[in-house]
């Protein structure tokens, strides 16, 4: 997990809300953020207690995560804000530029061993 990694993309998306003029958008941002890195940290805790190469166990991990994120997004998607497909593309953003550093980090962690 590379915090300073994860705070430059924080800098970076809330420089982009204030570029676009979005404000709105700012404290979903903020709660996005927060929220991925809780449910990282809870996923790489959840993996190391486990210790299992097992691919199942990763899947079901996975998809318990996925569960998460649909049951942190439903208030945006019932909501009839006009704005709410800014949120859900800057949530799933941050959530595949959060996997994509998982990847790497675990491609990294793999290596070494």
């Amino acid at each position: 997990m590379n915090l300073k990694l994860r705070l430059v993309l924080l800098v970076v998306n809330i420089s982009a809300i204030y570029i676009f003029q979005k404000n709105e958008l700012l404290c979903f941002a903020v709660s996005a953020h927060l929220f991925l890195f809780a449910l990282d940290v809870c996923t790489q805790i959840f993996e190391k207690r486990l210790n299992n190469r097992n691919p199942l166990l990763a899947l079901s991990i996975n998809f318990f995560r996925i569960v998460f994120c649909i049951v942190f997004l439903l208030p945006q998607i019932t909501s009839s804000n006009t704005d709410r497909k800014l949120y859900i593309i800057n949530f799933f953003l941050l959530y595949f530029v959060f996997l994509i550093i998982n990847l790497i980090n675990n491609k990294k962690h793999l290596n070494k061993s």
